[in-house]
């Protein structure tokens, strides 16, 4: 055999040792050895286009509605404060076919964008109003398949990480505070289940907590962290609360909502007002300062367009509580017999016919 070759074949296979060496080496630790898999993350969420500086050119989102083509994707959508991501939640069977709404199976799901390129996608059951904070941090309401009062509030990090409140009772409304720190969600009737019958729940999102909750359907127009208060704002009123759910302004809030809804209220919320006026005082000693401002606010009621003939009613019948109040009792049988005219089942008969009778009427 050539000399030349010889020498050759040998720097190769000196070369190769180290290789071959550690390859065996390998094989004889692995032998028989399970393979330890990393724990599942807290989530399955896919993971896409996190390294593709492309934005996708089909996203589209316009008057609360996300369209992504590519996926075939349509559903309530939202931007962050920042402009730097949007999210979209869509309540349909999107693998069967199926149309959206009350169903017992089929998936829906909520996308994650970043700049216009996907960040995550997440199965859901019924997924609706899905929001997204400025650092990535998303919260959605889950309706939850089949019948029943129920729902399901998830907070989901940038990461995918998330965490779910579940109510007895269908959920209404979600918002995140602009940074990603506080989320809040909100609960229609359930009369069955009083702890989460039109309640407002506030939650920290990392660590993800509920912290307290509060009785009514606050909705409000944002949420805040301002000196170790929850701040929580709608319609120009800001309510603050300590970490347990005190409220720490009542008197403050009490009086900002009475006259916003002087200023603003509908017919249905002037005549809360007004009774809530009306029953808060002792009938005999209601001061007539007192009873000026209810029979303002009910004139005011009366003078609007469209008023239904019920709170019509209801509004005539509390002129007559307060005229029989104030000894009026001509003016309250006036009053009753009006209401009448506009509902019949208004509940004054009684107070009518008692009324009669002690004026010898009939």
């Amino acid at each position: 055999m050539d000399l030349g070759i010889l020498i050759v074949a040998g720097v190769i296979l000196l070369l190769a040792a180290p290789f071959l060496k550690g390859l065996m080496r390998g094989l004889r630790t692995t032998k028989g050895v399970k393979k330890t898999l990393p724990p599942e993350p807290l989530v399955e969420v896919k993971l896409v286009g996190l390294s593709d500086p492309t934005p996708l050119p089909d996203i589209e989102l316009s008057r609360d509605f996300l369209t992504i083509r590519s996926l075939d994707f349509f559903g309530q959508g939202a931007r962050s404060p920042n402009d730097r991501y949007m999210v979209g939640s869509q309540d349909s069977d999107y693998r069967g076919g199926a149309s959206g709404g009350h169903r017992s199976k089929g998936y829906g799901r909520v996308v994650l964008l970043e700049d216009y390129r996907m960040v995550w996608q997440k199965d859901f059951e019924r997924p609706n109003d899905a929001v997204v904070a400025d650092n990535g941090t998303v919260a959605v309401n889950d309706w939850l398949f089949g019948d029943g009062l129920k729902g399901t509030f998830y907070i989901i990090n940038r990461y995918g990480t998330q965490f779910g409140h579940h109510t007895r009772a269908n959920l209404n409304k979600c918002g995140l505070s602009p940074d990603g720190a506080l989320a809040w969600c909100t609960t229609l009737s359930n009369p069955a289940y009083e702890p989460d019958d039109c309640m407002t729940f506030v939650l920290s999102t990392s660590p993800a907590k509920l912290l307290f909750k509060v009785e009514g359907n606050l909705n409000p127009d944002e949420i805040s962290l301002i000196d170790n208060e929850i701040h929580l704002h709608k319609k120009g009123i800001t309510e603050r609360y300590n970490f347990a759910g005190v409220l720490l302004n009542p008197k403050e809030v009490e009086e900002a909502w009475q006259q916003n809804t002087l200023e603003h209220g509908s017919p249905f919320e002037l005549l809360d007002l007004a009774y809530g006026l009306f029953y808060g005082k002792e009938k005999e000693k209601i001061a007539e300062g007192e009873a000026q401002e209810i029979k303002d606010i009910v004139d005011k009621i009366l003078k609007m367009a469209g008023v239904h003939e019920y709170e019509q009613a209801r509004a005539y019948r509390l002129l007559g509580e307060l005229a029989e109040a104030q000894g009026n009792l001509q003016g309250a049988i006036d009053h009753y017999r009006t209401a009448l005219s506009y509902n019949p089942k208004v509940g004054v008969l009684r107070a009518l016919s008692r009324l009669e009778k002690r004026l010898g009427k009939k």
